[in-house]
């Protein structure tokens, strides 16, 4: 359960990547397993970075489709190769299909609420099992060029469980979700801040005293 929660967090929150140049992106996240807090994603072409709180570091390579996780405390990192990747999504990705109903779609509510001086609209998430509500900003800067960058995030291969869990057309940006996994399991992300930002390519390696972690047996598809 643990591990299924794990992998809906990160696509709770890749739901709402965007991608310029490099970008910094700001989130807070709360969630019923106390991994609350602000949530940094930092993107340089097809890499992103993203850390949680001070701890933890998550580093995924889109060229080469590896994601390496780094413990700062332990000064120590686990990288998983793009077919590790790949197997571990499969097996989210038929988790995640097996839990829809139909079209993944977003069902506009009538209803607006401002969140963070910008006006959103809300809509509710249709087609899974989870519950899930939208707050898009329709008039955010630049959204044009954010809704087709997220795309390209999108259609990474070890992006596909978030791809699959998000619906196809998102008219404008989220500011704000809200995912119901099950009764009293919520992630809540909001988005806090947006801003391009020339980004070291070092940040997107594990530190070079840090030392490596062997990789777990990964689950199989059922």
């Amino acid at each position: 359960m643990k591990k299924r929660f794990l992998l809906s967090f990160v696509a709770a929150v890749l739901s709402t990547v965007a991608l310029y140049a490099d970008l910094v992106l700001v989130q807070k996240v709360d969630n019923h397993l106390g991994m609350n807090g602000e949530v940094s994603l930092k993107i340089k072409g097809d890499s992103i970075r993203m850390d949680m709180g001070s701890d933890v570091s998550v580093v995924l390579d889109g060229a080469s489709g590896s994601i390496v996780s780094i413990m700062h405390a332990q000064k120590a990192y686990l990288t998983m190769d793009g077919a590790t990747v790949q197997q571990l999504m499969n097996v989210a990705a038929a988790q995640a299909k097996a839990q829809t109903n139909g079209e993944i779609k977003l069902v506009p509510t009538g209803k607006s609420e401002v969140i963070n001086g910008r006006k959103t609209d809300i809509y509710n998430l249709e087609g899974h099992a989870f519950k899930g509500t939208y707050w898009i900003a329709k008039d955010y800067p630049n959204g044009a060029a954010i809704q087709a960058a997220l795309k390209k995030i999108q259609d990474l291969p070890m992006n596909k469980m978030a791809a699959d869990l998000t619906p196809k057309d998102i008219p404008g940006i989220p500011v704000k979700t809200e995912i119901e996994l099950a009764p009293g399991q919520k992630i809540t992300t909001e988005l806090v801040s947006v801003k391009e930002e020339n980004l070291d390519p070092a940040i997107f390696k594990a530190p070079a005293d840090y030392k490596p972690m062997q990789m777990p047996a990964m689950p199989t598809q059922q």
